[in-house]
This record gives structure tokens, C-alpha cells and sequence, in this order.
């Protein structure tokens, strides 16, 4: 399911800075605002029990680059109107890790050795997810801890419904380590003045070793992406604070997505050094 890539060193700041960045960017220059009407379209994105789902995502691997260990990452989504088909499309940002020795990381009997992680976001998720709650479009988190003998550890909570105040504003994506085994997400959305900080996922093992921010989409018609935006995208490290990705990492779509992405700020390039504008296209 989960993919992994590279990342690259950046400059610290502070958690309260960039949550204060947040209005940095004048959105509606470059994106459109309103609900697209839902698109007949077809395509082979697999389903959500077996896999084979279609992702535009780029990614940060601190193995790769040799980069002091992450413990945690943060993005701003410009939150837009999705609409599911007969699968799921979600736009999210992940926290990727590696199981201790004698774990794995198993999906719904489908061996997974190699990648755990923990994930927040928003997603349509129509029935098949298993989002509880989750109705046309919600707010969520998920987690795929590391465990000995279990065929499925794969699970995903509902946190909220966007609220209409809450579109065409920007949602904070926060997944942060503050304990040995221990991780939380945080999402705030402040169109509506709205802030969660999740239950836990606890006796979570994992290796953290990279950081992903992009879409995903299961199923095979239906659904529909306005174009949206990533912006001050950023690791944490060992002292809590938040530094912003100076370069581009890796990006990659699956081998059969039909949905694309680019950065449209490179983090090299960015003018501000505020982790660069990272750019999901409209689908259909």
C-alpha cells in the first residue's frame, strides 16, 4: 500500500512558526474552489482489501540519505470537495517506518514486511474502508503497527466531518513520536476553529525512517480530485522541533495510477524556505 521514498535535510524552525505559516499562501489564485460534478470515468485502482491502489506521492527517506532519524512531519492540505466512486480516494500524509526484528506488518492477510506507518488526512471513502462514520467525506487517521502471529493490524479511525467553513482553507496535518512506543496525529482546521489531537497509537514499534505527503484512490470509477495543494512541509527532529524540507525527495505514482502530481514551488527553489508547494492535479 504504502510506498516508500527519499527526503532531504532542511532548516529548523519552530512548531509555533509554522503553525502560524498558515496564511502565507493566497490559495485561490491557483485553484479552483467549487465541487466538479461526479465523473463516470474508468480506471484500475485495485480495491481496498486486496491492494493495488493508485497513489501520486512524494516522498523522504532519512535511510537513504543518511539523515538523523525523524520523529514526526507536518503539512498544510488546502482542503477540497472529494467525491468517492466504488472504491476510496484520499489525499493524507504518511509516516513510514520499518518493523523491529521478528515483526511484520501485515494487511488484511497480505504480508508486509517492509513498511509500517501512521497516516492522517481526509478521505470519501464510500463503504468500503471501514472509516466508521466516515459518510461522503471525512477527517481520519489510521495506523499499521508492527506484530508477531497476526494476519491484519491495519486500522483506521474516523476524527471528524469537514464543516463547509472548513474548504477552501488549510487543514494541518501533524503525526509527532512523544514516547518510545507511542505516536499521535493532530489535525486542525481553522475555518471552522476546529483542533484534535487523536488517541494514541500506542505499542507502535515502529522504525520511523521517512515521511509522504499526496492522494490515493481504490476502485475502478466514480471518483473525482479538484486539483489541491501541500505547502510547509516539514520533519520533525529529536527535540521536538520542525524543519522544513529543503529538497525534493522522490516523487513517484504508482506504476498503474491514473492520478498525477509536481511541485509547483520546488523546496530547493522556494523563496521563503518553507518546504515548497507540492501540487496534486485535477482527476478526471
Amino acid at each position: 500500500m504504502i510506498r516508500r521514498h527519499r527526503r532531504m535535510v532542511a532548516a529548523g524552525l519552530s512548531v509555533l512558526v509554522l503553525m502560524a505559516s498558515l496564511a502565507h499562501t493566497t490559495p485561490g489564485t491557483v485553484l479552483a474552489r467549487s465541487r466538479v460534478p461526479i465523473a463516470q470515468n474508468n480506471y484500475n485502482c485495485g480495491d481496498d482489501t486486496s491492494g493495488g491502489h493508485c497513489y501520486a506521492v512524494n516522498g523522504w527517506d532519512d535511510q537513504i540519505y543518511q539523515q538523523p532519524t525523524i520523529y514526526g512531519g507536518q503539512t498544510h492540505l488546502f482542503l477540497q470537495h472529494l467525491t468517492t466512486g466504488d472504491g476510496h480516494v484520499s489525499e493524507e500524509t504518511w509516516i513510514t517506518g520499518a518493523p523491529p526484528s521478528g515483526y511484520s506488518c501485515p494487511v488484511n492477510g497480505l504480508a508486509n514486511t517492509a513498511n509500517c506507518w501512521v497516516e492522517t488526512g481526509t478521505a470519501a471513502s464510500g463503504t468500503s474502508t471501514g472509516i466508521n462514520g466516515c459518510g461522503s467525506q471525512c477527517v481520519f487517521w489510521a495506523d499499521l503497527r508492527p506484530c508477531q502471529g497476526c494476519s491484519n493490524n491495519y486500522i483506521t479511525h474516523y476524527i471528524t466531518t469537514p464543516q463547509a467553513a472548513d474548504y477552501g482553507a488549510y487543514m494541518t496535518m501533524q503525526v509527532d513520536h512523544d514516547a518510545t512506543s507511542h505516536w499521535n496525529t493532530t489535525i486542525a482546521l481553522p475555518g471552522s476553529n476546529r483542533y484534535f489531537v487523536t488517541n494514541y497509537s500506542t505499542n507502535n514499534l515502529m522504525q520511523a525512517h521517512g515521511m509522504q505527503i499526496g492522494a490515493e484512490l481504490s476502485g475502478s470509477y466514480g471518483a473525482n480530485m479538484p486539483g489541491t495543494i501541500f505547502i510547509d512541509n516539514a520533519w520533525e527532529d529529536a527535540t521536538g522541533n520542525y524543519n522544513f524540507y529543503a529538497g525534493d525527495g522522490d516523487q513517484e505514482s504508482s506504476a498503474n495510477s491514473v492520478i498525477t502530481s509536481q511541485w509547483s514551488v520546488d523546496p530547493q527553489n522556494d523563496p521563503n524556505g518553507w518546504g515548497g508547494t507540492y501540487a496534486i492535479n485535477t482527476f478526471p
